[in-house]
């Protein structure tokens, strides 16, 4: 997993993660 100090892309990773967790 990328880790960046954007907190866009944080925000668009974290929800990617969810959803995998999700699915």
């Amino acid at each position: 997993m990328l880790h960046t100090t954007n907190p866009v892309i944080k925000h668009k990773t974290g929800l990617l993660n969810l959803a995998e967790e999700l699915s």
